[in-house]
């Protein structure tokens, strides 16, 4: 430093200083809005928590009859999953497929993931 040039303390403009907050992880994904309140199945939230952030399940499915709360359930899942993975957590509604064959294109859609040459998706 020369003399006579000001030190960094000089430099800052004098009153408060900013706050600085860090920044939240960008999302890749957005999740739509549940269709209702998750009422009564903390329980199997919790469950399907500890088997994802467990160390042996990569996909989970959820099945049942209808109006049993399936969707619900993931949504819920998938926001309280959000901070635990870099790009957040996704959903992918596999409702409106007539064929299981299509599950692994779906999938791959959602994930902006496309097939290139021979390979399949899954």
């Amino acid at each position: 430093m020369s003399p006579g040039e000001p030190t960094r303390d000089q430099t800052l403009a004098p009153g408060p200083r900013p706050v600085l907050t860090p920044l939240r992880r960008a999302r890749r994904f957005q999740l739509p809005g549940a269709p209702s309140a998750l009422i009564g199945r903390e329980h199997d939230l919790a469950a399907a928590r500890a088997l994802i952030l467990g160390n042996h399940t990569r996909l989970l499915t959820l099945v049942g009859p209808p109006g049993v709360g399936k969707t619900g359930l993931a949504l819920a899942l998938a926001e309280s999953l959000e901070e635990d993975f870099d790009q957040g957590a996704a959903f992918v509604d596999l409702s409106s497929l007539r064929s299981p064959d299509l599950v692994g294109d779906a999938i791959a859609h959602a994930f902006g993931l496309r097939q290139q040459g021979n390979l399949k998706t899954c």
